[in-house]
């Protein structure tokens, strides 16, 4: 019997619960849902602080031992940082396709594809429309104005940087949940700055 095999990829948690929060905010997450979240905090250390469990997400180490490794063995899981991966992408993908027995071939990345938000909120119906419509999808893929439109109209990155503040308070929350998941993994997360 084939055992399943798994894909992970972990995002240094303090940028990735930082992304997610402000992802939360943007698309009124919070306002949405009030029973969870009655008082709406905008700073992530006063949100955190009002609802702690909103960090889980971010345990990598405590998810893995819990709900992955109790039930699969490691050795079923291909587990690379993000980091790593936007770094040496070749490289993470060629240990990929090895780690599931696939031929190695030459991958590109779509130059589209990047971390970048809408810029106007009724984008935010049009995008959903959009990926519904594979054919629609594929045509602006390529169209050469469409992109242009996209990459300097429509979109922008993220203004909203975190304080270094803040940062280090995150950073003291996640060192031993990063700690334990590097010595789970024999993994040093050398990209992961914050917990060198």
């Amino acid at each position: 019997e084939q055992k399943p095999l798994f894909l992970l990829i972990l995002r240094n948690p303090i940028d990735y619960l930082y992304s997610h929060f402000q992802m939360h905010l943007r698309h009124n997450f919070f306002k949405k849902n009030p029973e969870k979240f009655p008082t709406l905090e905008q700073d992530i250390i006063k949100f955190v602080s009002r609802y702690p469990g909103y960090l889980n997400r971010a345990m990598y180490s405590q998810i893995l031992r819990k709900h992955w490794l109790s039930h699969f063995d490691i050795s079923q899981f291909k587990i690379i940082s993000f980091e790593d991966f936007i770094r040496n992408q070749k490289k993470i993908i060629h240990e990929i396709l090895s780690f599931y027995g696939i031929p190695t071939v030459e991958l590109a990345a779509n130059k589209t594809s990047k971390n970048s938000m809408l810029r106007f909120k009724f984008l935010f119906k049009t995008q959903s429309v959009i990926t519904k419509n594979e054919k629609l999808k594929n045509y602006l893929k390529s169209n050469k104005l469409f992109n242009f439109l996209y990459n300097n109209i429509l979109t922008t990155k993220s203004s909203s940087k975190m304080n270094k503040e803040n940062r280090k308070k995150l950073q003291n929350i996640f060192k031993h949940d990063v700690q334990n998941l590097k010595e789970l993994l024999g993994n040093n997360f050398e990209y992961w700055e914050d917990f060198k």
